[in-house]
């Protein structure tokens, strides 16, 4: 089960990758993979994040996650790093 949410993880850490990849073939700046990040980002990320939350969520209700699980505990902090 958890394993749905590491997918979506796994997936936001290749966009980050890909979104670094870019803006090195690209000669860019700081400034400039800055906001080719926030142009990403704001596409793409936005929806996989939406997905995270959706299995996290999922995930910790399920009567077999244990709040003081390790997994339990992983979840608990996502919950609290989602914004408002």
């Amino acid at each position: 089960e958890a394993a749905r949410v590491l997918v979506h993880v796994q997936r936001l850490f290749a966009l980050e990758r890909a979104i670094t990849q870019r803006a090195q073939r690209r000669e860019m700046d700081f400034d400039g993979l800055v906001e080719l990040r926030r142009q990403v980002r704001s596409r793409r990320a936005k929806q996989l994040l939406e997905r995270v939350h959706a299995e996290a969520e999922a995930l910790s209700r399920a009567r077999s996650t244990r709040p003081k699980s390790k997994l339990g505990k992983a979840l608990a902090y996502l919950d609290g790093q989602r914004g408002p």
